[in-house]
C-alpha cells in the first residue's frame, strides 16, 4: 500500500470524536498513514473496542464438526508513542492478534495466515511490534505469513523479515512444511529464510497444504511453490500471496485505485524484472495444480474487499479473495465440511461486530458471503450398480483385473492375460504366466499388472509388470516388494502416477494404496479409512468426479476422492462378491467377479 502522513485532525474527526466522548490531540494523530477513514478510525478503534458494537450482528461460536482459517489483512496502522522517538505501537494488531487467540477454541481456528504488509515501515522498531503481535499466536495455533512490498525494499531484499520470522522460529512445529532455500548456484539472501513457506494441518478428516509466498513472486520461487503442491497433490491447496486483485493495469492517477476495472492485477512494485505480476503468477503457477481452491491476498486499501472465481487447468475452482480492511476487520472463513460451503464473515474485533459495510465497499454482501466448496458426500443415499448390459467372456481360470482402452477390453486370469472386442471375441492371449496376477490398467499402449507370489504366511515377492496391449507379450517388470506384506491387488492410474492397492486374505487389515511415479518409484502410503473385506482388488480412477472407485473381495464397493480423504468416502453393495473395475466412458464402467464367465457394463447409482 502507498502512505500518506496526516499531521491533524480534520473536522469530521473531531465531529466524530466528540460523538463517542473522546478528546484527541493533533499529536494522537501524527504521522498515522493512508487516508483519513483508515486513521481516524485506527485511533477511534482504540477507544471504542469495549463500548462501540458499530455493527451489530455477533459471530456465532464455531459448532461441532467444522474449523475456521482466520486471515489477518495488512496491518500497517503504527504510529508512534512520542514523536520524533523510535518508539511504535499498533494497537489495531494487538486487538486482531488477541481475539484470536482468545476465540481459538471458540471458532475452532486451525490456522491463521496474514496477507502481508505486517509493517508499514521496514524498520526494526516496527519489526519489534508485529514480532509481538503474532507472539500471541506462536506455539498456539499453526500460522503463516505473506511478505508484502511494504515488508521489503523494491529490489525484493526482506532481511528484517528474515530476522524477526525466520525459519528458525517455526522449524520446532511439525505444521512447518519448509521454505524455498535458493537455488545451488545462488548465494543471495533474496526470497529464502521463511520468506515463502508453506504449512501442512488437518482438520475434520481434511488435509491442507497452505503456500505463503512473497509479493510478486519470482521465477525460481515460483518453480519451488509448483514442487510442493506437486508434493503435496494429495493434499487441499490454499495460497496467500500479498498481490492478487485489484486494479488490473497500473493506476496513472489516485481514481484509478478506485474506480479502474478490477481484477487479477497484471502491474507489479517488486524484484524489478525477476517479479512476476498477480497474473503471471497465475499463468506461470497457480492454475496448474488441481488442489488449488484459494488464493487470499490484501494490499489494496482502495479496493477493500474483493473476490472471484476461476478455473484451474483441471476445471478447478479457485476462489480468489481480497480483503484489506484495516481497521475495518478481518476475515474468519468457517468451513463446514458436511454442507460442502465455506461460510465467510468479515470480523471486526476493534467493535464486536461484523461488518455490515465499508464506505468503500457498502455491500454487506462482499464482506459476509458463503463459497461452494466440494469437501465430503453428502450421505444422501447408498450407490448401487446399475446393469446395462452383460458380456460372456469365458476363460479357464478365475478372473482377476479388468481393462479397457476404449477399444478393447482386457481380462486378467490368475495367470494369462486374454483380450477380447467389446462385443466378445476373443482376439488374443497371453503365455501363462509364473506369478499371481491380479488387476490390470491399461496406459500408453501397455496393459500394467500388479503381480505378487501371494501366500498366506506373507511374502516381499510382488511386482508391477507391463505387457503390450497388440501383442500382449511381456515388456517389462518393476520391483514395487518392499512396499507389500500379502498380495498387490487393484492398481489405477491417475495425473502421471500409478496407485497400487494391497489385498489379503483376511479381514484383520489397514486398507492402504501406495502411490508411485512413472517409474515406479515410491511417492506415498495412502492410509483408507476402512477395512474391505479381504483387501482391495478393485481400483480405478474416474476423473469425471475426481474420486477413485474401489472393490473388495467381497460384495462391498468405495468411492473416496483423490486426496484418500475419510470424510469423501462413499460405499455401495452389489449383488455378487467383486473383483476388478475399469472406466470405459463417462457413465459407464465394466466390472467383473471371480468365478462368473461375464463382464458387465454398468452405470453408478444412488439408491
Amino acid at each position: 500500500m502507498t502512505s500518506n502522513l496526516v499531521n491533524r485532525p480534520t473536522l469530521l474527526e473531531r465531529l466524530f470524536g466528540l460523538l463517542v466522548g473522546i478528546t484527541r490531540s493533533a499529536d494522537a494523530f501524527h504521522m498515522l498513514r493512508h487516508r483519513f477513514y483508515r486513521r481516524v478510525l485506527t485511533v477511534l478503534g482504540l477507544c471504542v473496542v469495549a463500548c462501540l458494537p458499530l455493527c451489530g450482528a455477533e459471530l456465532s461460536e464455531a459448532p461441532e464438526g467444522t474449523f475456521s482459517v482466520v486471515v489477518i489483512p495488512d496491518t500497517q496502522h503504527y504510529r508512534r508513542l512520542k514523536q520524533n522517538e523510535q518508539a511504535w505501537e499498533n494497537p489495531v494488531f494487538e486487538a486482531y492478534a488477541r481475539w484470536i487467540a482468545t476465540n481459538i477454541e471458540r471458532q475452532r481456528v486451525v490456522f491463521v495466515s496474514h496477507v502481508g504488509d505486517i509493517v508499514d515501515l521496514n524498520e526494526r522498531p516496527q519489526w519489534n511490534v508485529a514480532r509481538r503481535c503474532m507472539d500471541q499466536l506462536h506455539g498456539r495455533v499453526p500460522y503463516g505469513i505473506s511478505v508484502g512490498n511494504h515488508d521489503m525494499v523494491r529490489s525484493g531484499d526482506s532481511s528484517l523479515f528474515q530476522e524477526f520470522f525466520p525459519k528458525s522460529r517455526f522449524v520446532e512445529f511439525d505444521w512447518y512444511g519448509g521454505d524455498f532455500a535458493g537455488t545451488p548456484d545462488s548465494a543471495s539472501t533474496v526470497s529464502v529464510n521463511n520468506a515463502n513457506s508453506f504449512q501442512l494441518f488437518s482438520a475434520e478428516g481434511l488435509r491442507f497444504v497452505f503456500l505463503h509466498l512473497e509479493c510478486n513472486a519470482p521465477d525460481d520461487v515460483l518453480d519451488w511453490a509448483s514442487e510442493v503442491l506437486r508434493k503435496h497433490s494429495d493434499r487441499r491447496a490454499i495460497i496467500t500471496t500479498h498481490m492478487g486483485l485489484g486494479p488490473r493495469d497500473s493506476p496513472k492517477n489516485a481514481r484509478d485505485y478506485f474506480d479502474a476495472p478490477k481484477g487479477r492485477m497484471t502491474w507489479k512494485k517488486c524484484h524489478g524484472q525477476r517479479g512476476n505480476t498477480p497474473q503471471q503468477m497465475w499463468d506461470k503457477c497457480l492454475r496448474r495444480h488441481s488442489n488449488v481452491f484459494m488464493i487470499c491476498c490484501g494490499d489494496q486499501s482502495r479496493t477493500q474487499a474483493m473476490r472471484q472465481s476461476s478455473r484451474g487447468d483441471h476445471a478447478n475452482a479457485v476462489h480468489e479473495l481480497l480483503s484489506d480492511y484495516g481497521v475495518n476487520g478481518l476475515r474468519v472463513m468457517r468451513f463446514v465440511p458436511k454442507a460442502n460451503r465455506i461460510e465467510v464473515r468479515t470480523w471486526n474485533p476493534l467493535t464486536s461486530g461484523l461488518t455490515q459495510g465499508t464506505k468503500i465497499v457498502p455491500d454487506a454482501a462482499q464482506h459476509q458471503f458463503d463459497l461452494p466448496y466440494t469437501m465430503m458426500s453428502d450421505g444422501s443415499g447408498e450407490l448401487a450398480f446399475e446393469v446395462i448390459r452383460e458380456l460372456s467372456t469365458p476363460t479357464e481360470e478365475n478372473q482377476q483385473g479388468i481393462g479397457t482402452d476404449g477399444r478393447h477390453l482386457y481380462l486378467q486370469t490368475r495367470y494369462r492375460l486374454l483380450k477380447y472386442e467389446l462385443d466378445g471375441k476373443l482376439i488374443a492371449k497371453s503365455e501363462r504366466a509364473q506369478w499371481h496376477h491380479g488387476g490390470i490398467t491399461v496406459v500408453g499402449g501397455k496393459v500394467y499388472c500388479a503381480v505378487s507370489e501371494c501366500t498366506k504366511d506373507g511374502t516381499d515377492k510382488h511386482w508391477v509388470q507391463a505387457y503390450d496391449c497388440q501383442s500382449l507379450q511381456f515388456v517389462a517388470s518393476h520391483d514395487v516388494g518392499e512396499h507389500f506384506s500379502v498380495c498387490a491387488g487393484g492398481i489405477a492410474h491417475h495425473d502421471g502416477h500409478f496407485f497400487v492397492a494391497e489385498s489379503f486374505f483376511d479381514n484383520d487389515h489397514a486398507d492402504r494404496i501406495v502411490e508411485f511415479d512413472a517409474a515406479f518409484r515410491h511417492v506415498r502410503t495412502h492410509e483408507i479409512g476402512f477395512k474391505s473385506p479381504y483387501g482391495i482388488q478393485g481400483l480405478e480412477y474416474l476423473p469425471d468426479t475426481d474420486e477413485f472407485q474401489i472393490h473388495s473381495h467381497g460384495v462391498e464397493f468405495y468411492r473416496i476422492n483423490s486426496r484418500f480423504e475419510a470424510a469423501s468416502i462413499r460405499s455401495g453393495k452389489a449383488s455378487y462378491k467383486l473383483q476388478d473395475v475399469a472406466r470405459l466412458k463417462n457413465d459407464t464402467l465394466l466390472i467383473n467377479f471371480r468365478k462368473a464367465q461375464k463382464v458387465l457394463f454398468v452405470r453408478i447409482v444412488e439408491k
